[in-house]
């Protein structure tokens, strides 16, 4: 048996996409190792010279917002 698609609105998807990705962020948000995540900034402001990140897709766009976030991680 077919039924059709139960068509919403254009706002009613954007709106249910980001209470999905507020979840989202939230979990990652009660998951997150403040001990290791302090260790790793610590790791990268003593780095001698040159830090490289690279990444394809979303390795890559977090590897964009950590360059732009990198002057407010040093001391």
């Amino acid at each position: 048996m077919y039924t059709e698609p139960i068509q919403t609105s254009p706002v009613s998807h954007i709106y249910q996409l980001l209470k999905i990705e507020a979840s989202a962020i939230n979990r990652a948000s009660e998951q997150l190792d403040r001990e290791q995540a302090t260790q790793s900034i610590e790791l990268l402001n003593n780095c001698p010279g040159k830090v490289i990140m690279t990444g394809v897709g979303k390795s890559g766009i977090v590897a964009k917002k950590l360059l732009l976030l990198s002057p407010a991680l040093v001391h």
